[in-house]
């Protein structure tokens, strides 16, 4: 590698969406020095249209998040899960879940994209530890024994022990780093809507497996519910 000046960090993650913000916030809370790089407007991403989808948290997720210290960002804006409903095809038979055996914690939590990623963004800039590179992209990557060496599309020059790619489905980084996947084409579109409705869903989520596909009606807040339909 180059004697090369370049800005040290302990960490770079490449995707600044849910799990590269919530990544760098946890690395950072343990002192831990982040560049986070990401390819698109952050700031248009918190708009309230970007984005129509909801996030379901189940409980683990849900967990990491109270430890971390986001979920106070989050929680009001959160439809908790007390109850799930499931089902196979048309058959009268069901498996039904409720939140009694977790106590006082739900089996989950709907939180939806805008929300998610305002609460994320409001926390990792908060972090001293974080350094947000965006607009801006990896363009190249020199490894050796000690360090990795990244040059971005804007010629900026970064060093870390470890590249982490969080740039979900596509992901360029990982196709320049070689890495492999196998990819399987279930040639079907999922649909997802948000529905308002005038009787309350009591925090209940309804999952149809049906051959064509599945058919799900998530909970959120103010009487609200998330349709996903494949």
């Amino acid at each position: 590698m180059e004697n090369i000046q370049a800005e040290k960090f302990d960490v770079v993650i490449s995707g600044g969406g849910v799990v590269g913000m919530t990544l760098a916030h946890g690395l950072a809370q343990y002192g831990i020095t982040v560049a986070l790089v990401e390819y698109g407007d952050i700031a248009a991403s918190l708009n309230d249209d970007f984005d129509g989808r909801s996030y379901a948290i189940s409980y683990a997720p849900y967990v990491m998040m109270k430890v971390l210290g986001l979920w106070d960002r989050l929680a009001p804006d959160a439809q908790p899960i007390t109850e799930i409903h499931i089902t196979d095809g048309h058959s009268p038979l069901f498996l039904h879940f409720d939140d009694k055996a977790l106590g006082d914690d739900p089996l989950g939590q709907m939180v939806e994209v805008r929300h998610l990623r305002r609460g994320l963004f409001d926390a990792i800039s908060e972090q001293k530890n974080i350094t947000l590179i965006n607009p801006d992209h990896i363009i190249d990557v020199e490894n050796s024994p000690a360090a990795s060496l990244i040059t971005l599309d804007s010629g900026r020059k970064i060093t870390c022990s470890l590249l982490v790619s969080a740039e979900g489905r596509g992901s360029p980084l990982r196709e320049r780093m070689g890495i492999k996947i196998r990819v399987w084409d279930y040639r079907q579109t999922g649909i997802v809507t948000t529905v308002a409705h005038e009787q309350d869903h009591g925090g209940t989520a309804y999952e149809r497996f049906y051959p064509s596909g599945p058919f799900a009606i998530l909970p959120l807040q103010n009487r609200r519910s998330s349709i996903v339909w494949c």
